[in-house]
């Protein structure tokens, strides 16, 4: 069974940011996440790649603290 171009994720594979006025737009090596039918994919296919299984978790987020001197998970 072929798979949709257009259902799968992408993941940019090279930091980017758009010239367009009418359409900003900043990729993130590694981090930024699109599909087969975002504009910025349609415009710019050359800068992402298929987002293997192994890629699909959740990028890590830093945790924030809830106070000035707060330490992290207290």
């Amino acid at each position: 069974m072929a798979t949709d171009p257009f259902d799968s994720w992408y993941v940019c594979t090279t930091p980017f940011v758009s010239a367009d006025p009418d359409f900003p737009f900043s990729g993130r090596k590694g981090v930024t996440r699109v599909r087969g039918t975002d504009p910025a994919y349609v415009r710019w296919p050359q800068f992402f790649e298929v987002l293997t299984s192994s890629d699909k978790s959740a990028p890590a987020v830093e945790e924030a603290t809830a106070a000035p001197g707060k330490k992290r998970g207290a």
